[in-house]
C-alpha cells in the first residue's frame, strides 16, 4: 500500500471518531442536511459520507440543498433531486427518532469523511444515492457518438479560482507540462474536462482532432462557474455539467487530472481506472 494510502487510512480513522463521539450513539438520530455554499463535488462527498456513516450507525439522512451554487427555483425545491432520485436515507429500522439539522462545520466534517473512503466502499454508495436516468442519459449518448471503439485517455484540469486569487488552494500547473506527458499517449482520444475555456483552445491547438470535449460551461478568465463570478448562466446546468464531466473521465481508460473534488471522485465511479496525478 502507498504511503498516501495509509496516511489516507488513518485520517478517515479519527474523522469517524470525531464523527461517533457526536453521533455515534443508542440514540437514533434523522441527520438533515441544508447544504454550503461550496463546490458540486465537495458537496458529493459529504452526502455519501453522511450516508456511510448513517448506514452503519443505524440512523436516518434527508438532504435538503436550498440554495446555493446550483439551485434554480424554476427547476426544483431541492437541488440534490435534480441530479440525484434519492434525498432520503433510512437505516434507523423505524425506531422513533430525533431531528438532528447540521451546521456548516458538521457537514464539513462528513464531507472530509466522505473523500476519504475507500474507493469499494465510495463505489456501492453512488448505487445508493441514485443518478437520475436523464443525467445517465445524456452521458450515454455522448459516448457513444464520440468514444466508443477508441482508446480514450481523460484530462482534468482545474483552474480559475482554485489556483488564483484569495481563495487559492493549489499551485497551477503549466499548461505544458500536461502535454509534454500527453505526448507518450499516441493514438488515443483525449476527452477534456476544464472549467477554463484557454486549456480547451491550447489542447485542441496542441493534438487538434484527436480532442473531445463536453458542451459544458467554461470560464474565459479567473472567474469561476459555481462562485458566481460569471453572470447569465444556468445554475443548474453548472451542476449537471461537472456530474456529466466526471462521469465521462470515469469512463476513459486512463485519467490525468490536477487537484479537484471533481476528478478525485472518479475513484468511485471506476475504482480500477489508472490515475495520473499533475502537479506537486
Amino acid at each position: 500500500m502507498l504511503y498516501q494510502d495509509i496516511c489516507l487510512v488513518f485520517y478517515r480513522k479519527r474523522l469517524e471518531r470525531r464523527l461517533k463521539k457526536k453521533y455515534g450513539c443508542d440514540r437514533p438520530l434523522s441527520l438533515i442536511m441544508n447544504g454550503r455554499d461550496v463546490g458540486f463535488f465537495s458537496m458529493f462527498f459529504q452526502v455519501i459520507g453522511a450516508v456511510h456513516f448513517c448506514k452503519k450507525y443505524k440512523h436516518n439522512l434527508e438532504v435538503d440543498f436550498v440554495g446555493g451554487p446550483y439551485f434554480e427555483e424554476a427547476v426544483g425545491k431541492n437541488w440534490w433531486e435534480y441530479y440525484f432520485s434519492r434525498k432520503r436515507f433510512d437505516f434507523s429500522g423505524g425506531r422513533v427518532l430525533h431531528d438532528r439539522v447540521l451546521n456548516e462545520w458538521e457537514q464539513k466534517d462528513f464531507s472530509y469523511y466522505g473523500r476519504a473512503l475507500a474507493s469499494s466502499v465510495g463505489h456501492a454508495l453512488v448505487g445508493v444515492v441514485d443518478i437520475q436516468d436523464a443525467v445517465l442519459g445524456k452521458v450515454v449518448d455522448f459516448k457513444n457518438k464520440n468514444m466508443d471503439g477508441y482508446p480514450v485517455v481523460g484530462i482534468h484540469y482545474r483552474g480559475t479560482d482554485k489556483v488564483s486569487g484569495k481563495g487559492k488552494e493549489s499551485d497551477r500547473v503549466p499548461y505544458e507540462d500536461v502535454f509534454d506527458y500527453l505526448e507518450k499517449d499516441n493514438g488515443c482520444l483525449f476527452f477534456v474536462a476544464t472549467d477554463e475555456q484557454a486549456f480547451l483552445d491550447r489542447m485542441e491547438s496542441v493534438f487538434a482532432d484527436r480532442v473531445i470535449s463536453y458542451n459544458a460551461l467554461r470560464s474565459n478568465g479567473s472567474a469561476s462557474i459555481h462562485r458566481g463570478g460569471i453572470g447569465g448562466i444556468s445554475k443548474y446546468k453548472a451542476g449537471e455539467d461537472a456530474l456529466i464531466d466526471c462521469l465521462l473521465l470515469a469512463s476513459c481508460n486512463k485519467l490525468v487530472r490536477t487537484d479537484s473534488n471533481l476528478s478525485y471522485a472518479c475513484r468511485f465511479f471506476n475504482p480500477r481506472q489508472k490515475c495520473i496525478i499533475m502537479g506537486k
